[in-house]
């Protein structure tokens, strides 16, 4: 029987710890991103990829999120979508879906000067 990678090993881009705050909220119906009613987590690793969230609340294998993402020594606020991956008692790893060019870019830069 073959052994199955851990999603480390399943990764393309390496994660850097972190402790960056970052708002999600569930997409369920878009028309409800009017009414941006936000959680607060804590992302712990971050890549261009994905993140790890620590949050006491519930959340699901295949869970949609709008993610706000709040930089380091700058006030900009990086925008995406993601979806969850995996979850564990306290946490969950998400894959990052969707963000603009800029902010793209942006998080490229700061992660390599992490």
């Amino acid at each position: 029987m073959a052994e199955q990678k851990s999603y480390l090993e399943k990764r393309a881009k390496s994660r850097v710890p972190v402790k960056i705050p970052v708002q999600y909220q569930l997409v369920e119906d878009p028309r409800e991103l009017q009414n941006f009613h936000s959680r607060t987590a804590l992302a712990k690793d971050l890549s261009l990829e994905g993140m790890y969230i620590k949050t006491d609340k519930t959340v699901q294998i295949g869970d949609v999120f709008r993610l706000d993402i709040s930089v380091p020594e700058d006030s900009r606020q990086l925008f995406a979508f993601a979806e969850v991956m995996w979850v564990h008692e306290g946490g969950a790893g998400l894959k990052l879906m969707l963000m603009a060019t800029e902010d793209a870019t942006f998080l490229k830069k700061y992660l390599e000067k992490a």
